[in-house]
C-alpha cells in the first residue's frame, strides 16, 4: 500500500470551508478512484503560528500505478479548485507500508488521536529495526486498550527512513501505554541503539472524512 503524505496550513478564518469543501467535493470522488484505499485528516496539536491551523493529510492507495493514476486525473484537478484558494502551502512525500511490520488491530475509524514519528535507522540495521517493531513493539501497542493501528512506513526515496504513524481510541490511552515501564525503559533503550536519530514527533487530533 502506497500512502501519502501531505502537510497543509490554512488560514483559521478558511478552515470550515476547508474542511466542509473536503467532505462535499473532494473524498466523494477519491472514494470512487481506483485503487483509493481511504483518507485520513489530523489537526496537528502544535500550532506554533496564529496566522495559520496545520493539517497532516494521509491518502492511502493499493499501489504506486493508483496513486499516480490520481494526480494526473481530469478530476483531480476538477475538485482541487474547491480547495487550492484555502490552502497557504502544502508539502507531500509518499510512503509504501511495510505490511509484516505494521498493525491494524481494530476499526480505524474508532481512532480519535494520532501521532507520526519520522526516524532515521542506521543503514546496517533497517532488518533488525522492522523485526524488532514487528516482534516486540507492535504486539506490546496490541495489547493496550485504546490501540488501533501502527504502521511502519518506509520513504519511497530513503529506504531507510520512516514514518511510523500510530492512531488511538484516546489521549488517555495512548499516554498509558507510552509511559509504560516496558516502553520507557527496554524499548525505548533498543530502538535508540537502531535509529541515527529522532526526526520528529507530532501529534494529532484525527477529524471525520466522511461527505456531508
Amino acid at each position: 500500500m502506497i500512502a501519502s503524505l501531505s502537510d497543509l496550513k490554512v488560514a483559521p478564518q478558511d478552515v470550515e470551508r476547508y474542511l466542509l469543501m473536503r467532505r462535499q467535493h473532494i473524498n466523494p470522488v477519491l472514494a470512487e478512484q481506483p485503487g483509493f484505499r481511504g483518507s485520513t485528516l489530523l489537526r496537528a496539536r502544535q500550532q506554533p503560528d496564529p496566522s495559520e491551523v496545520a493539517f497532516a493529510l494521509f491518502n492511502c492507495w493499493a499501489d504506486d500505478k493508483s496513486a499516480q493514476a490520481w494526480a494526473v486525473a481530469p478530476r483531480h484537478d476538477e475538485v482541487s479548485q474547491y480547495v487550492i484558494p484555502l490552502v497557504r502551502s502544502i508539502t507531500g512525500k509518499r510512503y509504501q507500508r511495510v505490511e509484516e511490520a505494521s498493525v491494524t488491530a481494530t476499526d480505524e475509524r474508532s481512532a480519535r488521536v494520532a501521532r507520526v514519528s519520522i526516524q532515521q535507522v542506521k543503514a546496517d540495521r533497517i532488518q533488525d529495526y522492522l523485526d524488532y517493531r514487528q516482534t516486540v513493539i507492535h504486539p506490546s501497542m496490541a495489547k493496550a486498550p485504546g490501540f488501533v493501528a501502527a504502521w511502519v512506513l518506509r520513504d519511497i526515496t530513503d529506504r531507510a527512513r520512516f514514518a511510523i504513524y500510530q492512531r488511538w481510541a484516546s489521549d488517555e490511552t495512548s499516554e498509558a501505554y507510552f509511559h509504560l515501564p516496558f516502553h520507557l525503559g527496554e524499548i525505548t533503550d533498543r530502538v535508540k541503539e537502531l535509529i541515527e536519530s529522532p526526526l520528529a514527533t507530532n501529534r494529532y487530533d484525527v477529524l471525520p472524512v466522511e461527505p456531508a
